[in-house]
């Protein structure tokens, strides 16, 4: 069976339209998964008005000070958001690199393997720590 038939096809993030007549670009396979991480970490709980549980709590760590309590509460809730709407993958380990995070900015690496095929998948998620 073809990997878009197991993982499904969605819109591309942001919407683009080549030819309006012909709809929507599409995206399928690992990309469309790795479009939903990174929409759904993007969003903050709440800002969905039909699904108010929808999204992640990075929002809510922008302008704390970047210690070793806060990167373990961020993992948490990073592994809580992905387990509750992200049931196509699983997910295998948070990275941080932590290089620049003193000039506000952190690289959040997510390891996964997506569940229908049985295949390893990961994403670089870029975290801002000093912008609203």
């Amino acid at each position: 069976m073809p990997e878009n038939e197991l993982i499904g096809s969605g819109w591309t993030f942001p919407p683009r339209f080549a030819v309006s007549a012909a709809g929507p670009n599409m995206v399928q396979g690992d990309a469309l998964i790795q479009q939903s991480l990174f929409v759904l970490l993007s969003t903050r709980v709440g800002e969905r008005i039909h699904d108010n549980a929808y999204g992640s709590a990075l929002s809510d760590y922008v302008f704390q000070i970047p210690d070793a309590e806060m990167l373990s509460d961020m993992k948490e809730d990073i592994a809580k958001s992905i387990e509750t709407h992200e049931h196509r993958v699983t997910l295998q380990a948070i990275n941080f690199d932590t290089d620049a995070i003193y000039d506000g900015y952190l690289n959040i690496h997510l390891e996964y393997v997506i569940n229908a095929t049985n295949h390893p998948g990961n994403l670089v998620f870029p975290f801002y720590l000093t912008e609203g």
